[in-house]
């Protein structure tokens, strides 16, 4: 019975949450898909956690495009990244909706602010 309910939270906790193992920029530390509240239903965002592995200040830009089904979202994050610090940045899809058992994922592209 244990092995059940543990088996249930790991795939719930994968619906609402995936990272972007794709990725191979040297700036994000971390990324996630996740489920917020918009009034009466429930929308995804994708979270980027960013930080500085040379330890130089950069100013980055994010395209992040977010697949959902059929459909397509995209925006952008900017980020100033100084060393030492890690930074959150998010987006979130406002027209998405969260539905049961529907795979999402997104991709990002980088580029450089001057």
């Amino acid at each position: 019975m244990k092995k059940i309910l543990a088996a249930t939270l790991l795939m719930a906790s994968m619906a609402c949450t995936s990272e972007n193992t794709g990725s191979s920029d040297a700036y994000i530390a971390n990324s996630e898909v996740f489920t917020t509240e918009l009034g009466s239903r429930k929308a995804y965002g994708v979270r980027l956690f960013l930080y500085s592995p040379d330890g130089q200040p950069k100013n980055l830009g994010y395209q992040v495009s977010f697949y959902q089904s059929d459909k397509l979202w995209m925006d952008t994050i900017y980020a100033e990244i100084s060393p030492g610090d890690t930074l959150e940045g998010e987006v979130i899809f406002t027209e998405s909706r969260v539905k049961k058992d529907e795979d999402v994922s997104f991709k990002t592209q980088s580029f450089e602010i001057e």
